[in-house]
């Protein structure tokens, strides 16, 4: 469909060359901001939605997966142990498959695992974030595998050297309760950096209590060249309600069967270690991680078995590109190697996934109002199983974009082709490796003074799903290759002044999913509402008072795994939430409300036995939060 387009591209990749002016840095009254060169230089598409830590505070959010679903405007999908840990975030209409094909990282780190198993946001305090994109297209080239539904990049506050600590405390319904403490310690050209939470719940279902406790280092050097060094460790003990028959909910909501019980302890340690250093007009960057966790615990049924999980994830990017921000041309080129380890009570020894890439991306401004974005990407990726059987794949990812102001204006449009390889989990021994899913996707969109619309299109080639019904692989199903998918969509945003206190933001999106062949041709995607829409109204009640208050609407969706839409449509509902925020000089109090209106909804799961379960919405919910940082 486009490969012309794309040959052209790799062709014009070859052709980067440099150009670059260091940074200056900006000293603010109590956060230095100082050129780093260890953060990327990625030129980023046009649509892209960025959360700052006020928002996050004015929203009253109490964790990470809270603040991705109000601001994506899909609903979250969480594992099916209610416990609303490992969370996939939809940005493009993927549903349940959403945690292989959006793209998480924090700090350059990426979350996604070589597993079918989510990243578990629950692992990382909100506190902590300084800014979250949202990046629903053109990421493939800079990210690849796992990029097809977007990318979703998490920043922490440790990325801007603030002067004074911070403390928090948060209280909430359901025994919730957080404590946070950050402080930095400023040395000769450099800075350390410490921060420590703790935070505990009894859940607002039965057997759904949780206590996490987190930390992090990080060290940071401001030299001829930028050095930064971090190391962060956490631990979650918790127990999952899990979800449950529709028979044991409609008794008691927060009830759950014996049968869909778990208790486990989660480990997770991450370290990162990146240099920049500026040569000349270039600038080389060096990012490189290693993330590790276990999961030990057991089921309340003990016919189920233990849980007994390692992951052991290394990646290493290393970057030249263009120094400076006042170049009409700028442009970057890296390499990149991975590699990850996963081994379980049902899977020895350890499966292995290994991965190399090469990548570029130029951006040329033709005029005052013309500018050209092209990338590409070339990857290879190998898997290793326990029965010595081997997967082997080569794949490319190519982006093309342009951008011209007309008038006030902004009008642009991308062309992308992206990839995803099947995780360890979803490759079967016994049978033939799956194939590689090839996207390939065209976006047309207008910004203007106050909102902004979009129309995209995505088609799919062999999309790996899981078939509950297919027992060529086990006896509870299999994953499988369907050859043609698609998923188009528009969406508007709209940004008014109601008066000069209030401003009224809406988002309203439309996705239509569909399987094009295969056994489930003429299917639509399930987990995916067709229909979104948010409506948030702002207030700045003096300088020390704001307000806001959220509501959101999601159209019917078929169960998770329904592939063949025989369950009929579940679960259209609205939800609301409010939350207020007063500061004063050196603190600051937020109040919030989720569900305000205490609407009973619950995620659906069409599970590999046949049965449709539900895990309900939490009840209407309080939160009280104080945080002090003092001069």
């Amino acid at each position: 469909m486009f490969k012309k387009p794309f040959i052209a591209v790799a062709f014009a990749i070859a052709a980067l060359s440099a150009f670059g002016d260091a940074t200056i840095p900006n000293n603010a009254d109590l956060t230095i901001e100082i050129r780093d060169l260890t953060d990327p230089d990625y030129l980023l598409p046009t649509q892209v939605m960025v959360i700052s830590e006020k928002d996050i505070i004015q929203g009253g959010f109490t964790s990470v997966t809270e603040i991705l679903e109000s601001y994506s405007n899909f609903r979250a999908t969480t594992d099916s142990t209610g416990a609303r840990r490992s969370t996939a975030i939809d940005l493009r209409g993927f549903g349940e498959t959403a945690a292989r094909n959006v793209m998480i990282l924090l700090d350059g780190v990426p979350l996604n695992n070589p597993t079918l198993e989510a990243p578990n946001l629950g692992l990382l305090p909100i506190t902590s974030i300084r800014q979250i994109e949202l990046i629903p297209s053109g990421a493939g080239v800079l990210y690849g595998n796992g990029a097809v539904g977007g990318v979703i990049r998490i920043v922490t506050k440790n990325d801007a050297q603030e002067l004074r600590p911070i403390f928090s405390a948060t209280v909430g319904s359901w025994g919730y309760a957080n404590t946070s403490a950050t402080s930095t310690l400023i040395l000769d050209q450099s800075t350390l950096t410490g921060e420590a939470t703790r935070q505990s719940s009894d859940g607002y279902r039965h057997f759904n209590d949780s206590d996490l406790s987190h930390g992090k280092l990080t060290f940071k050097m401001n030299r001829d060249f930028d050095f930064a060094f971090s190391h962060s460790r956490s631990l979650d003990q918790r127990r999952a309600a899990g979800a449950s028959l529709p028979s044991v909910i409609e008794v008691n909501r927060k009830d759950s069967s014996i049968n869909d019980r778990s208790s486990v302890n989660f480990r997770e340690a991450i370290t990162v270690l990146s240099f920049g250093q500026q040569v000349r007009t270039t600038k080389a960057r060096i990012h490189m991680s290693h993330r590790q966790s276990n999961q030990h615990g057991s089921y309340e049924n003990p016919t189920y078995g233990d849980i007994a999980q390692n992951l052991d994830v290394l990646s290493l990017k290393t970057e030249l590109s263009s120094g400076g921000d006042s170049s009409n041309d700028k442009w970057l080129t890296g390499l990149e190697l991975g590699n990850g380890r996963y081994s379980s009570l049902y899977i020895s020894p350890h499966r292995k996934q290994t991965q190399a890439a090469v990548y570029g991306q130029r951006s040329a401004t033709l005029n005052d109002k013309t500018e050209i974005n092209m990338g590409a990407r070339y990857q290879w990726v190998k898997d290793t199983m326990a029965t010595n059987y081997d997967a082997e794949n080569s794949l490319t990812a190519v982006d093309v974009s342009v951008s011209k102001l007309l008038g006030k204006v902004s009008v642009n449009a991308r062309i992308e082709q992206n990839f995803r390889y099947a995780t360890l989990d979803e490759q079967s021994t016994s049978g033939n490796a799956l194939t590689p899913q090839i996207g390939q996707g065209f976006e047309v969109s207008a910004e203007y003074l106050g909102g902004s619309i979009s129309w995209w299109t995505l088609q799919n080639k062999d999309e790996i799903l899981f078939d509950a019904n297919d027992t060529s692989q086990t006896g509870f199903g299999s994953n499988i290759n369907v050859e043609e998918t698609s998923r188009t969509g528009v969406t508007a945003n709209f940004k008014a002044r109601v008066s000069d206190a209030s401003t009224l933001q809406t988002q309203v999106s439309y996705v239509d999913t569909l399987i094009k062949a295969g056994s489930f041709a003429g299917s639509m995607i399930p987990g995916v509402s067709p229909w979104q829409a948010n409506l948030t109204l702002k207030t700045n009640w003096n300088d020390r008072f704001q307000s806001q208050m959220s509501h959101r609407w999601y159209s019917s969706a078929y169960a998770i795994t329904d592939y063949e839409n025989d369950l009929g449509r579940h679960n259209s509902y609205t939800t609301t939430s409010l939350s207020t925020t007063y500061q004063q000089n050196n603190w600051l109090l937020s109040f919030g409300i989720n569900n305000l209106f205490d609407v009973d909804r619950d995620a659906y799961v069409y599970d590999s036995y046949g049965t449709l379960k539900r895990s309900p919405a939490e009840p209407r919910s309080f939160m009280l939060t104080y945080r002090y940082f003092p001069e």
